[in-house]
């Protein structure tokens, strides 16, 4: 008796319909998905400035395309082959003992498509084809940090941090440093249980989501200092030249936007008004991005990258805007931290992004992401407590940061006001007199055609005067 499955035959009939390559899981046309599946693909300022490229599918499949673009000679050079007296074993040693034959003239050479007979059904253009249209609709897509080319892309616009060339910390590292060490009144009575507590939080905490509503909350603490959370950066200025996703931290702090004069506003908005929802702060220079126990850090990393390097342009603009020349000193104004949270994972990095310039023409500016403080948040209560201060304390210094910076920014600003105030007075007296000149020509027009008049009959005398002069000396 055949041993085959009671249900076999049954089951034949509900296998599914294989759908045309056409059709659609939404029944949209199948260009459009094409579209939407289109992803980024590294431009040439990519490939030859990144230093360290990863060796993902994308730039393998771009090298690849740039391989079969590349001109090929139409026909390989063939090399003189070994005459048969010069066959010996003796010669073939030494031969081989000088490298063999040269490769040089087939080095980059393509097998050609005439050597194999192409498929059947396949038409000859096809791979061209669809090699055209695969390279320019994947220019169309963005790259995330969540893709290892990210990174190479932060790299070839200046972006740098460890791990990336010489590890330069800013001027004001040490007093960054201590300012984050300093005590908190909050914290005085922080204890075993508050860690219990919090080991409970974390454990519970499994998702992005949960670290970054409840651990994260706590580590930050209760204050008044404005903040937002998961605010796409859609009104900024792109950073690179890069295809690159909007900034979207997981947490950010700013500054209210009518603290700063609406003359700034409106000239550095592209720098330093993240949203495009005027409510939200501005002026971001300490953000957070966390990961729960299945996320990446480094991932986490890349985006905190990211968003550290926003916030330190925007401050280096409005530096800029007070001083142009001492805008860039080797301090950082900015701070982004990075909490990995959940199951088994509880670590707190504190970074700072500062600014110097760049031998590099078409880079003028380089960021740099220096670690300030590393914490194991469920080592020890003093481990614990260390972080959170650190933490609160990090909110702090770029709060203050903030202030003084727009502080001077407004002074300036309303200076040029006042200089711009003063000089409306004598343009409107110019104006003004220019007016009463014109309102005087209009009110008294018969005095000036008697003064036309008189310039006439003065000038027809004139005439009359030298003509008589000529004459007499005529006669004479």
């Amino acid at each position: 008796m055949p041993l085959t499955p009671p249900d076999s035959e049954a089951s034949e009939p509900t296998r599914t319909r294989k759908r045309p390559a056409a059709e659609t899981d939404e029944g949209r046309p199948a260009t459009r998905r094409c579209l939407k599946r289109a992803k980024w693909r590294p431009s040439a300022s990519y490939l030859e400035n990144t230093p360290n490229l990863p060796l993902c599918p994308r730039v393998l499949r771009e090298f690849d395309d740039r391989l079969s673009r590349s001109p090929h000679p139409s026909s390989a050079p063939r090399t003189s082959r070994l005459q048969s007296s010069e066959a010996s074993p003796p010669s073939l040693k030494r031969f081989a003992r000088g490298g063999g034959p040269s490769l040089a003239d087939i080095r980059g050479y393509s097998t050609s498509n005439d050597i194999m007979p192409p498929k059947r059904g396949a038409r000859p253009d096809a791979s061209r084809s669809g090699t055209t249209r695969t390279s320019s609709a994947s220019h169309t897509g963005r790259t995330s940090a969540y893709d290892p080319a990210f990174e190479g892309c932060l790299v070839a616009s200046g972006v740098l941090y460890e791990g990336h060339g010489a590890a330069t910390e800013p001027a004001n590292f040490d007093q960054i440093k201590e300012y984050l060490g300093r005590r908190r009144a909050s914290l005085a009575g922080f204890s075993k249980e508050d860690l219990i507590e919090f080991k409970s939080q974390n454990q519970n905490a499994k998702s992005e989501a949960g670290v970054m509503s409840t651990v994260f909350q706590t580590i930050i603490g209760r204050s008044d200092i404005p903040s937002q959370q998961n605010v796409p950066f859609g009104n900024l200025a792109p950073l690179t030249k890069e295809n690159l996703t909007t900034p979207q931290p997981d947490f950010f702090d700013g500054s209210r936007p009518e603290e700063i004069d609406k003359i700034i506003r409106d000239a550095l908005g592209l720098y330093i008004i993240p949203s495009t929802d005027a409510s939200n702060p501005v002026l971001p220079n300490f953000f957070a991005e966390g990961k729960g126990s299945k996320g990446s850090a480094e991932v986490c990393k890349r985006q905190a990258c990211y968003a550290g390097v926003i916030g330190a342009r925007a401050m280096h603009k409005l530096r800029s805007y007070v001083n142009l020349d001492t805008a860039i000193d080797g301090n950082a104004y900015t701070i982004c931290a990075t909490y990995m949270g959940g199951p088994g994972i509880q670590f707190l990095t504190l970074y700072a992004t500062h600014i110097t310039a760049s031998n590099n023409p078409e880079i003028p500016l380089e960021y740099y992401m220096t670690q300030l403080r590393s914490f194991a948040m469920t080592d020890s209560w003093e481990t614990c407590r260390d972080g959170i201060q650190a933490a609160q304390n990090a909110r702090e210094w770029a709060k203050e940061a903030r202030n003084k910076l727009i502080a001077h920014a407004n002074a300036k600003a309303s200076s040029s006001s006042k200089s711009l105030s003063q000089l409306r007075p004598s343009i409107v007296s110019a104006a003004s007199s220019s007016d009463e000149l014109s309102q005087d020509r209009l009110q008294h027009p018969v005095s000036s055609r008697s003064m036309s008049r008189s310039m006439s009959r003065s000038s027809q005398s004139r005439t009359l005067s030298s003509a008589g002069d000529s004459r007499r000396k005529r006669k004479r």
